[in-house]
C-alpha cells in the first residue's frame, strides 16, 4: 500500500508539473502571438483621391489612364503597412476653376473626397497653357512677365477656393498640391521665357500650399523638366543646343509642333515620345516617387 501511495503522489506532481509547464508555453505563445501582432499590424486602407488635369488621369502612359497611382500604391505598400483605395478623378484639359466646379457640383467626386485620408491634385498647367497662347505675339520677356501677372492672380485665387472647397468637404484629409514642370526645356533650353512662366506659376503652388494648412507641396519641376540630364554640364550642352532654335518661342503646343517635325523618339527619358509632353510610364513613377516621400514626411506610419 505504501508502494501504491508513492506512486500515486508521484503521479499527481508529475501531472501538476506538466500543467504548470502546459500554463507556462500557452502564455508564452500568447505573450509571442501578441508581440507579433504588436510589431506587424494588419495593414490599413487608406482612401487616396486624386484630382486634376491630364496628370492625374494618366494621358501620354501607353493610354491606359492610370498615371502615377499604380507606382504610388506599389511603393507605400513595399515600404509601410498600408494599402491604398484609390479614386482617380482626373480629366484632361480641365483648367483649375473647372476642377473646382466639378467638386462643387459631382456627388460621386464629393463622397470620395469625404471619405479620404489623402488627396493629391495637379492643377494649373492648362491656365498656364492658356495664358501663354492668348500672349503669343509678346515679343519680349519683360513684357510677357507683365501681361501673365493679371493671369497669374487670378490663377492663385482659383486655386486657394479650390483648396477651401476641399478643406470644407473633409478638414481632417492631407492634401498634396503638385508643381509644374517644363514639357520643352531638353530642346529649347534658352527659351527663358517659357522656363520664367512655368518657375513663377509653381511658386504659386508652393505658396499657397505654404499657407494652408494640412496641404503639402509636391515638387516636380526640376526632375521632369531635365530629364537624365541633370549635371551643370549636360544643361550647358542644352542652352548651346537650344540656341540654334528660336529664342521667342513661346507657346509650348508651338514647340511640340516643331519636336514632331524635327525629331524621332522624345530627347527627355521621362517623357511620353507620342506627345512630347505628358510623362511616360517612367515619368509617372518619378511623380510617385515625389509624392511618397512628401507623404513619408507628414504621416507616421508603421514601417515594414
Amino acid at each position: 500500500m505504501k508502494h501504491v501511495a508513492q506512486r500515486s503522489h508521484s503521479h499527481r506532481r508529475w501531472w501538476l508539473l506538466g500543467v504548470i509547464v502546459g500554463i507556462i508555453v500557452a502564455l508564452g505563445g500568447l505573450f509571442w502571438y501578441q508581440q507579433t501582432k504588436s510589431t506587424n499590424p494588419r495593414p490599413q486602407t487608406m482612401h487616396f483621391v486624386a484630382l486634376g488635369d491630364s496628370l492625374t488621369q494618366g494621358i501620354g502612359y501607353a493610354d491606359d489612364h492610370t498615371g502615377y497611382l499604380p507606382a504610388l500604391s506599389s511603393q507605400l505598400k513595399q515600404d509601410y503597412r498600408v494599402t491604398l483605395k484609390t479614386h482617380n478623378f482626373g480629366i484632361g484639359g480641365l483648367r483649375s476653376d473647372q476642377i473646382d466646379e466639378r467638386i462643387k457640383t459631382n456627388q460621386e467626386e464629393q463622397q470620395a473626397i469625404r471619405r479620404a485620408q489623402l488627396i493629391a491634385i495637379t492643377a494649373g498647367g492648362n491656365d498656364l497653357l492658356q495664358s501663354l497662347q492668348s500672349n503669343i505675339t509678346v515679343d519680349d520677356d519683360q513684357k510677357l512677365v507683365q501681361k501673365l501677372k493679371p493671369a497669374k492672380a487670378t490663377y492663385e485665387a482659383r486655386l486657394t477656393r479650390l483648396l477651401s472647397r476641399l478643406k470644407q468637404l473633409n478638414p481632417k484629409a492631407q492634401i498634396y498640391l503638385f508643381g509644374f514642370y517644363n514639357p520643352v526645356y531638353v530642346y529649347f533650353a534658352n527659351a527663358t521665357a517659357i522656363t520664367r512662366a512655368v518657375n513663377d506659376w509653381t511658386a504659386v503652388n508652393k505658396t499657397v500650399a505654404q499657407k494652408t494648412a494640412r496641404v503639402t507641396y509636391v515638387d516636380i519641376n526640376n526632375v521632369l523638366s531635365r530629364g537624365q540630364f541633370t549635371s551643370k554640364k549636360a544643361q550647358d550642352k542644352l542652352v548651346k543646343e537650344g540656341q540654334k532654335a528660336s529664342t521667342s518661342l513661346r507657346n509650348p503646343e508651338s514647340a511640340d509642333a516643331i519636336i514632331q517635325a524635327t525629331q524621332s523618339g522624345e530627347k527627355n527619358h521621362y517623357l511620353s515620345q507620342h506627345d512630347h509632353f505628358h510623362p511616360n510610364q517612367r515619368g509617372y513613377t518619378l511623380m510617385a516617387r515625389q509624392l511618397a516621400s512628401a507623404v513619408a514626411k507628414v504621416n507616421h506610419w508603421t514601417t515594414k
